[in-house]
């Protein structure tokens, strides 16, 4: 009788220490690889999501020189620019004529919002004042400033400004970009030249 206590007495004593031990090393296994497999789908995310940003960046510099450079003076749009909007008169596709005519293409940076857009519209859109949707937009831009290198009449030498009123094409213009924050931040500058082109008029 007293061995039959003595048995259950034993059988209720729970977990030994090396029980214990091995359970608790188990856990640390368990977590390190679960740890290790989440942080390299964080990092394979992070990055899938640069490339991503880097394509879309690349695409809207490619665009952005392309319409610089086929850029022209017309006396019906002018070439106005200023450190986060630029206009630039160009060849544009109408929507109603379906051919490229005279029109003109506005980048535009919303400060509050962090995006770089851009929209283009013809020479009747712009005259109606007709209010289109972006066809190009960069979003998480932190900064973005445009300047323009222009011929100073009284200095008669070139030099960077952060605005074009003038009547005349600058000859070149720089878009500088800020992507990113903190020690993963990263800048882009794209500058391109205005080639000499002949006036077209209405």
């Amino acid at each position: 009788m007293r061995d039959m206590t003595r048995t259950r007495q034993n059988n209720k004593r729970g977990f030994t220490l090396i029980e214990l031990l091995v359970v608790c090393g188990m856990m640390a296994v368990i977590s390190l690889v679960i740890h290790s497999t989440l942080f390299s789908g964080i990092r394979l995310w992070q990055r899938m999501d640069t490339l991503k940003v880097n394509e879309d960046l690349n695409i809207f510099l490619e665009r952005f020189a392309a319409d610089i450079a086929n850029s022209f003076e017309f006396t019906g749009i002018g070439f106005t620019g200023q450190q986060d909007s630029l206009t630039i008169p160009a060849l544009v596709k109408s929507p109603i004529a379906r051919i490229n005519i005279p029109g003109k293409v506005v980048y535009a940076y919303d400060r509050q919002n962090k995006v770089l857009t851009r929209s283009q519209m013809d020479y009747s859109q712009s005259y109606l004042d007709v209010r289109v949707t972006p066809d190009h937009a960069l979003t998480g831009i932190n900064s973005c400033k445009f300047s323009y290198r222009v011929f100073d009449k009284q200095k008669k030498e070139y030099s960077w400004s952060e605005e074009n009123t003038a009547d005349r094409l600058p000859d070149a213009v720089r878009m500088e970009l800020g992507l990113g924050s903190g020690s993963g931040g990263y800048a882009f500058n794209k500058t391109v030249s205005i080639p000499v082109s002949g006036e077209l008029k209405e």
